[in-house]
């Protein structure tokens, strides 16, 4: 199952950094539209947390990637290329 989360946890990540290359910054693109700014992590805790009353594999595999992409994009890939964490 590891290898499923680690997997997906990259290919989430390589789809931030894609978005941020496509649109720019996250806070200029929710304070241009209005929108509220939920990080990706939180969903993913959520759905680790769902998983402990109704267990599913993919739903296990999916909330540990989204936790992990988060944090993966917040405290290793942004400082790295803004200096920066970004997190509020």
């Amino acid at each position: 199952m590891i290898w499923y989360i680690l997997g997906l946890t990259l290919a989430i990540e390589c789809l931030c950094v894609i978005g941020r290359l496509i649109f720019g910054s996250a806070e200029k693109f929710y304070k241009k539209r209005k929108l509220v700014r939920i990080h990706h992590g939180y969903v993913g805790l959520g759905l680790v947390l769902i998983s402990f009353f109704y267990f599913n594999f993919y739903l296990v595999v999916l909330g540990w990637s989204l936790f992990l992409s988060d944090l993966v994009h917040h405290f290793i890939i942004l400082p790295l290329w803004v200096g920066k964490t970004e997190f509020p």
